[in-house]
């Protein structure tokens, strides 16, 4: 484990060649005293997994490889919440997990929806897409129920009721039943849901949501 700048040097002797380590950085002139000289406070932009806000969050510490690069950060988001993301590189690409979460549910929606959007959100940020999309599917079947729909129908009935008596748009049809076909394989086989058809599907629902839940409080 590697500190700041290292103690090369100090004694007059050869300063020792980098090494992989683990590098905590200061968030103030009062902490870089009292923990060790040579450490600088570093900041880091991200999306942040957990509240989806674009942050220059804190980096708490970072791990160098062989030729002293950063390879891994350890930070946390400016938010008062300060949860942590690590960001690791390799190759030239940047992964960071949590990964941001790019889908929120809105303060107008039913507390079932809500709880079930956000569970989706959860496995998109995962890369759990096929899971995503099921629970999609079961957002529209919970917002056509709520609406009046009868339980224990077929999910094509689901779709018909949404457009029909919920969400009457001739543009909004196409758009809906997309979730039928998307989800359709998967929920009756051996079948994988790809990171595009994911998002369109929560994009979807989205748009669903906040049509008959957000739209008339507005």
């Amino acid at each position: 484990m590697s500190f700041g700048g290292g103690m090369g040097g100090i004694f007059g002797g050869q300063r020792p060649a980098p090494r992989p380590g683990v590098h905590f950085h200061a968030a103030d002139p009062n902490e870089q005293q009292e923990v060790m000289h040579g450490m600088n406070p570093q900041y880091r932009n991200f999306n942040c997994g957990h509240c989806g806000r674009s942050t220059n969050g804190r980096v708490v510490c970072t791990e160098t490889d062989s030729s002293n690069t950063p390879v891994v950060f350890w930070c946390h988001c400016s938010c008062e919440k300060q949860l942590p993301t690590v960001v690791l590189l390799k190759n030239g690409e940047e992964r960071q997990y949590p990964e941001h979460s790019r889908f929120h549910p809105g303060e107008d929606w039913p507390a079932d929806l809500e709880r079930l959007y956000t569970e989706a959100s959860a496995c998109f940020t995962a890369s759990a897409f096929t899971a995503t999309t099921l629970i999609a599917r079961k957002i529209l079947m919970v917002c056509a129920c709520n609406e009046g729909a009868a339980e224990g129908l077929q999910f094509v009935k689901y779709v018909d009721y949404i457009v029909d008596n919920v969400l009457p748009l001739p543009k909004a049809k196409t758009a809906i039943d997309a979730i039928r076909t998307i989800g359709n394989d998967a929920n009756h086989s051996v079948a994988f849901v790809a990171r595009d058809d994911a998002i369109r599907a929560m994009s979807i629902v989205t748009y669903l949501l906040n049509s008959v839940y957000s739209l008339p409080k507005c």
